[in-house]
């Protein structure tokens, strides 16, 4: 069974699923109640964590993930409760990656709805729909930016 050890840096960070998600290349990724996004290694049977890190504007917007999506060109898109973001690398290319935040921002059309993410899709066209608990988003396929 898979499950948080305090002792070992490679297991799950957080024993509460909030999303489950395999992309193209059959990689597993998961999302957490409070341990953030993480990446299942079938072949070592350990995970990679990527965590919220407040001193690091690259690092994961938010350890409560919601809503993970795979788009056309196969980037990863996290929902978080403080927000989307983007996985800068390839998802089935990473070992260590860097996050792209898409927050709230009063005002702007266009913007997100609200930062509490709860779900992620990609519609025929590519454009990424973003539902939050203040009504729904869309970023069009050529602002979803790489």
């Amino acid at each position: 069974m898979l499950r948080t050890d305090a002792q070992d840096p490679n297991s799950l960070s957080y024993n509460q699923i909030t999303a489950l998600y395999e992309d193209h290349a059959g990689v597993i990724w998961v999302g957490t109640f409070n341990g953030g996004l993480n990446r299942y290694l079938l072949e070592k049977n350990r995970f990679i964590r990527f965590r919220s890190d407040f001193h690091n504007p690259s690092s994961l917007s938010h350890d409560l993930v919601y809503a993970l999506v795979e788009d056309r060109n196969h980037t990863l898109w996290i929902g978080t409760d403080g927000g989307l973001n983007r996985m800068n690398s390839r998802a089935d290319e990473v070992d260590q990656a860097s996050f792209t935040r898409f927050l709230l921002e009063p005002g702007r059309p266009g913007a997100l709805a609200d930062n509490h993410i709860r779900a992620l899709a990609v519609d025929s066209t590519g454009n990424l729909w973003i539902g939050s608990d203040r009504g729904i988003s869309m970023l069009p396929a050529g602002e979803t930016g790489r």
